[in-house]
């Protein structure tokens, strides 16, 4: 429900991109669809961060072996979550 009213014109959008479903099944989705961002940064950002912390992953700055794990917890969700959204509205056009 929250996708939907952060979005309300999601109805509209669907019906022009010729998107047969209901806007509250692809506000699931998008929020499934973020939930899997989430456990893709986890994945990635947190054994990336541990390697550096640990000294395997020399090439790493100490600076960006901070901000990797946050980046990835944030960065890949929100992405997920702004192409989803997005979606269509790009295949409409």
């Amino acid at each position: 429900k929250l996708v939907v009213k952060i979005y309300p014109g999601l109805k509209d959008d669907l019906m022009a991109a010729d998107i047969k479903i209901y806007p509250e099944a692809y506000a699931s989705l998008v929020g499934f669809l973020t939930f899997l961002g989430f456990i893709l940064g986890l994945v990635l950002g947190v054994p990336a961060y541990m390697l550096s912390v640990l000294g395997v992953l020399k090439t790493l700055h100490p600076a960006i072996a901070f901000w990797l794990p946050i980046l990835s917890l944030t960065g890949i969700p929100l992405l997920f979550f702004i192409f989803s959204i997005l979606y269509p509205k790009t295949k409409r056009l």
